[in-house]
């Protein structure tokens, strides 16, 4: 289960915390820090179902935008061609989705090169190109490390500022996300692998698991060369 994938993770922090903080502060940091890990158990359960990975994404996306108080998220997936886009706050999200278009080469590359979370609660203060607001960026990564693509979450300038506690969330999410992508599908070609191949045949409805149905396997021999070079 998740939980127990997370939990050598979450060891880690604990101790981390405890070590590098005085303790009132780590105190804090670890209540905080756990009540952001527990909701994150409870949601990547209820979204964790068999169910295609766009609609796992779109439900995680819609979940963490709540939990980060944030107007505008997204989830770009470049290699996969795919942006996912959640708007929780209609006034708001005409600007910051202007401001996704000018920032997101930027986000990407710096999650390319630097493999590491960038939060900025005074962007666009000094480049006028868009409009100052808030911008909370990690890097979607595979478990070898790769970085997939980003998580990007906005807010317009006069939201309160991203915390601590936000950005350590933020990059768990990113890390949830990469897993669910790998998972299901093989990132070099977009089909589905065993794993996601058995949560769609789940998701059939009960009347229809029962009818004859077909699967076709074809075992080719050296097909990573193909796949890699086209």
């Amino acid at each position: 289960t998740v939980a127990r994938q997370l939990k050598p993770l979450l060891d880690c922090v604990y101790r981390d915390l405890a070590m590098a903080q005085p303790k009132n502060s780590a105190e804090q940091a670890l209540t905080e820090q756990t009540a952001e890990l527990e909701w994150l158990f409870q949601v990547t359960s209820a979204v964790n179902g068999p169910c295609d990975d766009r609609h796992l994404l779109e439900d995680l996306l819609r979940a963490a935008a709540k939990r980060l108080d944030s107007a505008y998220a997204v989830i770009a997936i470049p290699e996969k061609h795919l942006c996912l886009e959640h708007e929780r706050d209609p006034a708001q999200g005409a600007a910051l989705r202007d401001v996704w278009k000018n920032t997101h080469a930027h986000l990407l590359n710096w999650a390319q090169r630097q493999h590491s979370p960038l939060l900025i609660n005074s962007a666009g203060r000094v480049n006028k190109s868009f409009a100052p607001c808030k911008i909370l960026s990690v890097p979607i990564m595979r478990d070898n490390g790769r970085v997939l693509g980003v998580l990007v979450f906005y807010n317009p300038e006069e939201a309160a500022d991203f915390q601590a506690r936000h950005l350590f969330l933020a990059k768990h999410l990113g890390k949830q996300t990469g897993h669910l992508i790998e998972s299901q599908f093989d990132l070099m070609i977009g089909l589905y692998n065993r794993d996601g191949l058995d949560q769609l045949c789940a998701s059939l409805p009960e009347e229809a698991r029962f009818e004859a149905r077909s699967i076709v396997y074809i075992d080719i021999d050296h097909m990573h060369m193909v796949t890699e070079l086209h």
